[in-house]
Formats: structure tokens, sequence, C-alpha cells
């Protein structure tokens, strides 16, 4: 009976702290005063010596000894402070607390536990997550150990932080992200991210652009490609060639920013999930895009669909799909030199430690057969890319003159030689076939796109078969990708010389981030909540106080 009591009393308890919390981080605050309340009542909890006291235990309990501890922490508690005490002058708390509630009340339906029983609030695991990926913590250990070492930052920067004693385990992460399923967290990204990410106009002052035609507005171009998840394993079966996720996205090439994910199990799937992505998107959005993707997507059935919906695409074709007819009639007329073509000067490229020569050609689709044709009434021309690579031992600027290139780089290897046609919806001239080749060109940054995820992300390492945390750690890549290009674009990169304004690398820009955590959390709000301050602007004038470097 006595132990009953104590577990009454202490559930009791647990209760009435929680609905503290509930009620101090309401998300439906509008004024400015009632936020500087909200963050003064954060701040005087964590200058008390009860948090010191509690946060020092933890450390303690996490095997962190040590008297530098004492200084770092006591260090770390003053530039927290001030640092907040700036951004409450400003509409970032306010943005910051309407995130949090779109998040709250998005899971509210999906998380069972008891609401007035739990410490980790789905949105404060969250946001927490999304700020420890953007420094460079990106599994569930590595979340849970950047809860314990900056804990009295993030008491500051996110509502509803439980208090010092309590530090999040990795088990508990894991159970936060797998408590929606994969379809609901496609949708919140979509609704909340994806829809506030394309801003063409603002994000064209930032984002480097290749030149094209300069008195014609290039529409955006969308890559279509899945990205198989290696660590992965589908759950149930023994086989662990089968994998758990296969991350579909459609990247826009202009800005480089992800529009949209859809998680799916195979290959070929792609073309299932990009109707549902496509579907999504408002239609003064699919009216102002060139879809493009991989030609195992390239099926009559995925065409009719782009044709319902007014959406423009440049499709590669191989035999496969149902086109073995049209690939056979484009390469008799191609190899025919036949009038009607269209072509480019030849481009030559030699920035990649190869020498790649391009040539662009275009005819249109009424030199076909009738019976080939008529399976696809939109399509108005064909665009034939040839390439030509091989290897090189001396390297040189990236674009070179014919006559030049023999004497300036010694070629070697063997010569790889490759034909691609693609489906276009334009019409047959010049302008439309340097169109079509700048959005060949183009597409290859999704490849880019991968690697990044690959490489600095570790998203291949991801050894998981719930579907449910597959999906959110992969829209929080997708998320925290976005953030983090963003920043690179905007912010300018220390390392560039002699007038070369190339942007940031990823990695750099992760240690921007991990230096100062208010700055990163001040940019992901605002960047996705759309907030009016310019971010350039105000970014100039942040104090950089705050050195997420780990506690030793």
């Amino acid at each position: 009976m006595v132990s009953d009591f104590r577990v009454d009393e202490r559930l009791l308890r647990m209760s009435e702290q929680t609905s503290t919390r509930r009620r101090l981080y309401k998300s439906d605050t509008s004024s400015k005063e009632q936020n500087l309340r909200t963050l003064a009542a954060a701040i005087e909890y964590v200058s008390s010596q009860r948090y010191k006291d509690a946060y020092l235990a933890s450390l303690r309990k996490a095997g962190i000894e040590g008297i530098d501890i004492v200084f770092k922490m006591e260090g770390s508690i003053v530039e927290a402070i001030k640092t907040a005490e700036y951004y409450a002058q400003t509409d970032w708390y306010q943005n910051l607390l309407s995130l949090s509630g779109a998040i709250r009340e998005n899971w509210l339906y999906y998380d069972e536990r008891d609401q007035d029983l739990i410490y980790y609030r789905v949105d404060t695991v969250l946001i927490t997550s999304l700020l420890a990926m953007m420094a460079g913590y990106y599994d569930s250990i590595s979340i849970a150990d950047f809860w314990l070492y900056f804990n009295p930052f993030l008491q500051l920067l996110i509502p509803g932080m439980p208090g010092g004693e309590h530090m999040i385990s990795h088990e508990t992460v894991r159970v936060v992200f797998r408590i929606a399923p994969a379809d609901a967290i496609e949708e919140f990204y979509h609704q909340y991210f994806s829809g506030r990410v394309i801003d063409t106009e603002h994000m064209k002052q930032y984002f480097k652009r290749e030149p094209v035609l300069e008195e014609k507005k290039h529409p955006a171009v969308l890559a279509l490609d899945g990205q198989e998840v290696r660590g992965s394993y589908r759950e149930g079966e023994l086989n662990r060639k089968k994998k758990g996720a296969q991350q579909v996205s459609l990247l826009n090439t202009q800005n480089e920013t992800v529009v949209a994910s859809q998680t799916v199990q195979k290959k070929n799937q792609e073309d299932k999930a990009a109707v549902l992505m496509l579907s999504r998107l408002a239609v003064a959005v699919r009216e102002g895009i060139v879809l493009m993707a991989d030609a195992i997507n390239t099926k009559l059935s995925f065409i009719k669909f782009l044709d319902q919906n007014n959406i423009d695409y440049l499709l590669p074709f191989k035999n496969n799909a149902g086109n073995k007819k049209l690939k056979k009639a484009c390469e008799d007329f191609y190899n025919s030199n036949l009038p009607g073509m269209l072509q480019l000067d030849t481009i030559y490229d030699s920035s990649h430690g190869r020498i790649d020569t391009m040539k662009f050609s275009m005819f249109p689709v009424c030199v076909l057969p009738e019976e080939v044709r008529e399976k696809y009434p939109r399509v108005k021309s064909i665009v034939v890319y040839e390439k030509s690579s091989q290897r090189a031992v001396k390297k040189i600027s990236a674009i070179v003159d014919e006559d030049e290139l023999p004497d300036a780089k010694k070629q070697t290897g063997p010569v790889t030689h490759t034909v691609h046609y693609y489906l276009s919806v334009r019409d047959c001239c010049e302008d439309a076939l340097k169109e079509c080749a700048y959005d060949i060109r183009s597409y290859w940054k999704v490849e880019s796109h991968h690697y990044t995820l690959d490489t600095v992300f570790m998203q291949d390492r991801m050894n998981a078969s719930n579907s449910n945390y597959l999906s959110m750690r992969l829209n929080c890549n997708k998320i925290v990708y976005n953030t983090l290009n963003y920043i690179r674009h905007t912010e300018q990169n220390p390392s560039s010389r002699g007038g070369n304004n190339r942007p940031m690398t990823f990695t750099r820009a992760t240690r921007l981030c991990a230096n100062n955590l208010f700055f990163a959390m001040k940019t992901m709000v605002e960047y996705f909540v759309k907030s009016k301050a310019d971010v350039q602007e105000q970014s100039k004038t942040i104090p950089t106080v705050i050195n997420a470097t780990p506690l030793d």
C-alpha cells in the first residue's frame, strides 16, 4: 500500500509540473510582452542554483567529471542569457513558438502517451533534433549527447524543455521518431515546409544561377530521383538485400532546394510517388516547372498524368517501359542525317579530371511514324544528348576552345560514348534547344544532393527497419539540408580567395551552426516560418558568442 501511495504521489507531482510547463509555453502567444515573460522565466530557471546542481548531477551521471565542467557551464549560462535577451527583442521568439505549436498540433493525434505524464514532448524533441542535426549530430545517440552537452542553451532556445535532471536517452528519441506514420510525416513536410520553401523571388537574389537565355525567364527544373538507404532493411524479411526505404525527392535545381519527398520500398515505385508529390503542389507551381526524371519513370501512365495536369517535362527514354519502338524510330532518324535537325555548338568541359564532349540536337516529333507519335500527344520534339568522355592527366580551366584542347590537356584512357534521347513538350527551335541543354546539365545536381546526404548526413548508415522512424529521419535530413543550403549561400565563405564567390561547403556550414546555436535556430525558424525580417541583414549583427564544442 505504501508503494502504491508513493507512485500516485509521484504521478500527481509530474502532472502538476507538466501542466505548469504547458501553460508557460503556450503556442498562441501574440504579444511581445508575453514572450518576454516566457523567456524571463526560462532565464530565471537557468540562473538558479537548483538548475546548476541538477545539471551537474546529470553530467556526473553520464561519466563527465572534473572541475572544468563547472567553469564551462558557468560561462555558457552567462553567454546564453545575453544572447537570449538579444533575440527577445525581435519577432524570432514568436515564430519559434508558432513552429513549436504547429508540430505539437500535427503530432498530438498520433501521440498515444499521456500528455500530463510525459517530460519529452514531441515538438521539443523534434526541434532539438533538427538543431542537433544542423550542428552535426545526426543519429539518435548523438542527439541524446547533444541534449546533454548543450542543455543550458536548449533551456533558453526551445520551449517546453524539461529540467536539468531530465536528460533524454537515445531510445526515447527513437520512440518519438516512431510516433507518426510515414504518410503523416510527408504530409506535414509538404504543408509546413515545402509550400514555404518555394519563394523564388526571395531566393533568387541569394542563390547562384548559371546564365541561360537573358531575355526570357527560364522555368524551374524539378529533378525527380530516388535514393536507396543502404543500411536499412525491410521489416519482417530475412533477406537484408531488401532495403527498408527508398527516398524519392523533387529537387529544384535552380536553388538546390528539396521541394517534396516521399518514401517507397522499391525503385520501380518512383512514378507513383511522383504523382502524389506533384498532386500536392499548387497549380501555379506545377504550371511553372519542367520535370525531369530517370528513364525508368518514362511510362505512358505517368506521361498521361503530366499531360492531364499541364506539367511540362523533359524525360529520357530507353528500350524499357514500352518505349522500344519510339527509341528505334528516333535512332533511325538521328543516324540518317536527314534535314530538319537543329544542333548547338559542341561543348567541351574539363572541370572534373576528364574531357567531356557534349553535343545537343533536336528534331520535331512529326518526322516519326504516326503509330509511334500518337502515344505522346503533347510531345513536340525529341532532344538528343550525345556525350563522349575521356580521362585526362593535367587539370586545366573548366571550358576551353576546341583548337586549344589537344595542347591544354593530355588525354589518356579509353573513350566512353553515350547517346540519350529525351521527350520534350517544347517547340523545335534554337531557343528551346538551349533551354533543354541547360536543363539536362542542371539535372545532375540531384546526384550532388544524394552525395551530400550520404557523406555529410551519413544517411546510408541508417541501420533501421521501422517505416515511421525511417521516414522521420529522412524528412529531417531534407529539412536540415534545405536550411544548411540556405546558410551556405547567404553567408560569406571565409575560404573564398581571389574573387571566388563559391558557396561554403556543407561541412563548413555545419561547423558554423555548431559554433553559434542561436544563429542556427534563428535561421531555421526564419527560413521555414517565413519571417518578414531579412536574414542576411540581421545575421550581420548577431553576436557570435556560443561555441557548441562538446564538454570534455
